[in-house]
């Protein structure tokens, strides 16, 4: 194999962005980018009731910049739990404009459940945060992809009972 040949691999892996997201399949993730990285995260979209009751329950590890960002039709109060949750998680919620209200760092596996405004959360591996020096009012840049999801609202999807949870 010549110098060319490896030259045009990495050219490919750079342009189809592999190299950026390597723990991931290229069309299973969007790029979503804190103003204090580096480079982008790539995180798994929850746009459905299933998917976003799911979440990332029953995963033991995830990837590193990797999470999943939760959609939702509006911004109003959202309630998430630990249910089945193997791992030390951040949860970050942002308004309509990708704006942080509010966010819980190193929440523990478990049954803790947490409600705050938002239109979009993040779920991030334990920690993330406070390495990026989050704070609430920083923006967070995300994709057309994401932002453009036109979200229906669910029949039956009740988040008015918060006496168990905790407010943050």
């Amino acid at each position: 194999m010549g110098a060319k040949f490896i030259q045009m691999v990495v050219w490919f892996v750079c342009v189809s962005g592999l190299a950026i997201f390597p723990a991931h399949a290229k069309d299973s993730c969007v790029p979503v980018r804190f103003s204090s990285a580096k480079e982008p995260f790539c995180l798994e979209v929850a746009d459905t009731f299933a998917s976003r009751e799911t979440g990332l329950q029953n995963r033991s590890s995830l990837p590193n910049r990797g999470g999943m960002i939760f959609v939702f039709p509006g911004n109003e109060p959202r309630i998430f739990w630990m249910k089945n949750t193997l791992i030390e998680l951040d949860i970050i919620f942002l308004d309509s404009a990708g704006v942080v209200q509010s966010f819980v760092t190193r929440v523990p596996p478990g049954t803790i459940r947490l409600y705050a405004p938002a239109r979009y959360v993040i779920e991030l591996q334990g920690g993330t945060s406070e390495e990026l020096g989050l704070w609430p009012g920083d923006k967070v840049l995300l994709p057309k992809k994401i932002t453009g999801l036109n979200i229906l609202s669910e029949t039956g999807y009740k988040n008015s009972l918060l006496g168990d949870f905790k407010r943050i």
